[in-house]
């Protein structure tokens, strides 16, 4: 669903890295309103008060979006969420589920350095 961001609101069904050949696509929103929603999703990653700033690298192009899900079972137990994309080369788009995260393991801090990892590979192909 997050694919139509990075694609001027056309949908990209999901396929393997090593595929080769036409992407399969399908407009769904306008390119105007997948634009205004990429600016904000960078602005998760680019604002010193963003929620996924820890991932602010001026090396990347990184859109985010993060999230956190209280389980009603256990008081204090949460699934913590993170989407995040390439905005520039459209290399990748990462889509990370911690559950029943604990401080100082969310998926945005556990996804950090494999994101860094992925550019570096992306780069190499």
């Amino acid at each position: 669903m997050y694919t139509i961001f990075q694609n001027e609101g056309k949908i990209v069904y999901p396929r393997l890295l090593d595929m080769k050949g036409e992407r399969k696509t399908k407009s769904v929103i306008t390119n105007a309103t997948a634009n205004e929603m990429k600016k904000i999703l960078k602005e998760v990653v680019s604002d010193p008060n963003g929620t996924a700033h820890l991932l602010n690298n001026p090396q990347h192009r990184l859109a985010a979006k993060t999230g956190t899900a209280e389980l009603k079972m256990q008081q204090g137990d949460e699934n913590s969420f993170l989407l995040a994309f390439d905005t520039e080369h459209d290399y990748f788009l990462l889509l990370s589920l911690v559950e029943h995260y604990k401080a100082g393991s969310s998926a945005t801090q556990l996804n950090k350095s494999f994101i860094d990892e992925l550019y570096d590979y992306m780069q190499r192909q």
